[in-house]
């Protein structure tokens, strides 16, 4: 394909992976290789990687990712233009340019103005929080998380993490705590079914290297001796950043959600990582407010260019 585009392969991701790495800094969690494998690649997504060069295309909703120069600059508009265009060219529909830097839209409003309209992400921004708040959890705005990381503690003595790899993944005590995570969820608007597909596509790609997790154990009453009460999957993008992809806790365990994000947090932060980003709300308010609650140091606001 003109420009380079090819087939987003798990060795591809890899990459990826090392592209980011090598520029650093934060890492939109779209263009990271952790989301890329698990949400863009089945869906027939497209990505050119050179030297000094990353995009990616999402097929499926016509979506072009904002690009990612190695040298940590942003592209003009002009060239983000000619990369809409050779890809029109190629016969690819592209509507949107994603996670673009509002305030690049804002300094290049003029040359924008005759190929796109610049509209508010409806996703939300990055969620970014400090690794040391996340876990140390300091100070009165996180005494309800402290409340309940001491309840569970108290309630769940012997608990303990453990590095979660792909053969825990396939035993059953995983599967079943995820199916009952699954049976107990709330999903009206049914896309739970899509984010356990990709955690099964994670878990699939696990020995390229770009995954890590930890699941927490304890005994527990309905589930018997050392049951899996949440896991967390994330990956590291960059030296100084962490994404978190998946994070599931059993809904009637006080306390197991906040335990595995604490204890994820003091992992990240003690292996010299700064930043950990949560993802987006995706424009739910109820995630939304979950996010907030655990108060995001940098909310890196980004804007949609739709094109005309």
């Amino acid at each position: 394909m003109t420009l380079g585009y090819a087939p987003l392969t798990a060795e591809k991701a890899v990459s990826i992976q090392a592209f980011t790495a090598r520029r650093g800094g934060l890492v939109p969690c779209d263009c990271t290789a952790g989301t890329l494998l698990t949400w863009c690649a089945p869906q027939g997504g497209l990505v050119r990687l050179s030297d000094d060069w990353f995009s990616a295309y999402w097929a499926k909703y016509g979506l072009l990712g904002f690009p990612l120069l190695a040298s940590g600059a942003q592209p003009s508009p002009d060239a983000v233009h000619a990369e809409i265009e050779a890809l029109r060219t190629a016969g690819r529909t592209v509507n949107v340019v994603i996670d673009a830097p509002a305030e690049w839209a804002k300094a290049n409003s003029v040359a924008l103005e005759s190929w796109c309209s610049v509209e508010p992400s409806r996703i939300g921004p990055d969620y970014i929080y400090a690794a040391s708040d996340l876990a140390d959890l300091p100070g009165a705005k996180y005494s309800a998380k402290r409340n309940l990381v001491s309840q569970f503690v108290r309630d769940h003595p012997g608990w303990r993490v453990e590095q979660l790899t792909s053969d825990v993944f396939w035993d059953l005590p995983l599967r079943r705590f995820i199916d009952g995570w699954r049976e107990t969820a709330s999903d009206p608007s049914g896309s739970l079914g899509a984010d356990l597909g990709a955690l099964d596509t994670a878990f699939r790609h696990w020995d390229t290297g770009i995954f890590s997790g930890l699941a927490l154990y304890a005994d527990d009453a309905a589930r018997g001796s050392g049951a899996i009460l949440a896991f967390c999957v994330f990956s590291i993008p960059s030296r100084d950043m962490a994404d978190i992809h998946f994070e599931k806790a059993a809904h009637d365990i006080k306390g197991a959600s906040q335990l595995i994000n604490r204890e994820t947090a003091r992992r990240l932060r003690d292996a010299g990582i700064k930043w950990i980003n949560r993802e987006q709300d995706m424009g739910v308010p109820g995630l939304r407010r979950a996010k907030m609650q655990y108060h995001p140091a940098q909310l890196p606001p980004t804007c949609s260019l739709k094109l005309l």
